[in-house]
């Protein structure tokens, strides 16, 4: 288009437009203009630039100590935009990366209603009982929206505070005894049995069993044969302790690790409880 600059002078406007900008249509221009004698040449750059993407950490729990028996619990919120990541949760133990498979759950977390707002997601790892066997490195790795983010955390199972009986008075009760009679507790039981459990050639398992009661008492763990039995781990708990925790880890499954396998409650040379419990393998 032309028109007069009031001056004795015309100027023209020469104008470019696309409809809908894509990311190839960034890059350099040249526009020219000229008459028969003369051509003028001007340069310029366009930047398509996309849409904001998004995938960080917001702030975490940290690392977790436990008790041997309790509950474990970690969580950690990500923000990302626009579509979902995602999630992978290994333990890290001896230099081998197992997959955590169960015991995590996944809720969104308001943060805003505009439609340009990140999205919080909230990763949630629990699971019931806390083993010794839980102890290590856990890391966290979400991918999404072209980026990969990571986080760890580290676990510490104590064992519970020990069952002691009553301190010793300097005087004691006149007429009475100088030491208190040791609380009794309720006969051994299980509180935790063995579960059925089906894996993977070659991945790593463990079968628990946890037991609590009056001493003493032992908890043996047996591999169930066609012929006989043979014994696979036997312990008992500590002087002043009730509760017992027997955990047995097969690190790598092969097919004779399958078959029957059976936990022992044993008060004295009686055998008070029993738990059973069927290892599998499952075509990779």
């Amino acid at each position: 288009s032309t028109g007069s600059s009031g001056i004795n002078a015309e100027y023209g406007v020469g104008r470019f437009s696309v409809v809908r900008s894509e990311r190839e249509d960034g890059g350099d221009y040249m526009f020219t203009i000229g008459t028969k004698h003369l051509v003028k040449k001007n340069f310029g750059s366009v930047t398509v630039l996309t849409k904001k993407v998004l995938l960080e950490f917001t702030e975490e729990q940290g690392n977790l100590s436990v008790l041997h028996g309790e509950s474990l619990e970690w969580e950690v919120d990500i923000d990302f935009y626009p579509s979902q990541p995602a999630i992978l949760i290994y333990r890290v133990r001896d230099h081998l990366w197992t997959k955590i498979t169960t015991g995590v759950r996944l809720g969104v977390v308001p943060v805003g209603n505009n439609t340009d707002t990140p999205t919080r997601l909230r990763i949630h790892f629990f699971k019931q009982i806390a083993t010794h066997h839980d102890e290590g490195e856990y890391m966290v790795i979400v991918s999404g929206n072209g980026l990969n983010r990571k986080t760890s955390f580290f676990v510490t199972v104590e064992e519970p505070p020990t069952a002691k009986a009553n301190d010793v008075t300097e005087y004691g009760d006149f007429g009475g005894n100088f030491l208190e009679d040791e609380p009794q507790a309720d006969p051994p039981r299980f509180v935790s049995w063995l579960k059925n459990v089906t894996a993977v050639k070659g991945s790593s398992i463990q079968l628990t069993v946890i037991a609590m009661g009056r001493q003493p008492f032992s908890i043996s763990l047996l591999k169930v044969g066609k012929t006989d039995d043979r014994v696979l781990a036997t312990a008992s708990p500590s002087l002043y302790s009730n509760y017992l925790n027997l955990t047995y880890v097969i690190d790598v499954m092969r097919e004779y690790h399958t078959g029957l396998y059976r936990a022992q409650l044993v008060s004295g040379s009686v055998v008070t409880g029993q738990s059973e419990c069927y290892v599998e393998l499952k075509e990779t």
